[in-house]
């Protein structure tokens, strides 16, 4: 069970009502067009022992239960909050045994992973940058779009940089088979709460490592990729994304009249600065790539070999 915060502050101004809550970030269940179950909402006073405070406390706690027995979540059909949750509008909320909890990772730099809820599919966050485009367009039609740049999709589809799994998600949807790599076990652990991703770890067609694209393209044949999607983050962290010899090597797996779709930001568009998109399309260019052209519907550059 999925829960974001617009869900919760509807369900604090029902108390003593029935209220239907969106519990799969609005992706439907199973044998129906929407996510939407019945709760019945109360509400009690319960005390408890505060490890903070370090003595008991009674708090006032709100509890949904499931009306709707066609559907059950385990053994705990309900679930339950304390009125003065502080309900911040970027978390998910999973129902674990009956209590809310907020979904977010922390690697061994305390640097925070999480979910946020977005009109479609939710954003990943790393620390407080987002990894997708959502102001001027949404998740799904950022990834969408950066498909359709290199349409039509066919064949063996690399993506290098799994992320939340967007990608991955619509190259299934066409190419016969998708590599896809990611470094980050939070990133990828993320993928398999989320619902609308969960799915690919699944499927047989995709092949999704816990690995170092830079190290493993070197054992792949030449010529073997059809479309590649390149959307690596930015910062000094990742560099090695960006040189000129993993170009090389994406110039190298990539079949004959193959595309390639490289996402790049362009901060300093309004200054006379070398800025990273020019940097990469010269490079792009120098390893033999052909029909290089920045798009700025997608943020990104195509190239075809």
């Amino acid at each position: 069970m999925y829960l974001t915060t617009k869900e919760l502050r509807k369900i604090k101004v029902s108390i003593g009502f029935e209220l239907h809550i969106s519990v799969n970030l609005g992706l439907p269940l199973e044998g129906k067009n929407d996510d939407l179950l019945l709760f019945k909402i109360t509400s009690y006073d319960s005390e408890e022992f505060d490890e903070h405070l370090n003595k008991n406390v009674i708090r006032k706690i709100i509890r949904s239960e499931l009306v709707d027995e066609e559907f059950t979540f385990g053994q705990v059909n309900y679930f339950d909050f304390y009125y003065d949750l502080n309900l911040k509008a970027d978390f998910i909320y999973l129902n674990i045994d009956g209590h809310l909890e907020k979904l977010i990772l922390y690697d061994d730099k305390d640097i925070p992973y999480k979910l946020k809820p977005t009109e479609t599919w939710p954003t990943l966050l790393i620390g407080p940058t987002p990894m997708h485009r959502s102001k001027e367009v949404t998740v799904k039609e950022d990834t969408e779009l950066k498909l359709k740049s290199i349409s039509p999709i066919q064949g063996i589809a690399l993506d290098t940089c799994f992320g939340a799994g967007y990608t991955c998600l619509l190259l299934s949807e066409k190419a016969d088979e998708v590599f896809s790599f990611d470094i980050n076990e939070n990133v990828l652990e993320l993928a398999k709460i989320n619902p609308f991703t969960a799915e690919l770890f699944d499927n047989n067609n995709i092949k999704i490592q816990n690995k170092n694209i830079i190290v493993e393209i070197v054992n792949f044949n030449n010529n073997f990729f059809d479309r590649i999607i390149h959307d690596p983050p930015t910062g000094n962290d990742f560099t090695e994304l960006y040189n000129i010899s993993f170009y090389e090597e994406l110039y190298r797996v990539l079949k004959q009249d193959g595309k390639l779709y490289h996402y790049v930001p362009r901060p300093g568009i309004n200054s006379n600065k070398n800025v990273l998109f020019e940097k990469v399309i010269k490079r792009l260019n120098t390893v033999g790539f052909k029909n290089v052209e920045y798009l700025e519907e997608t943020s990104g550059i195509i190239a075809s070999k």
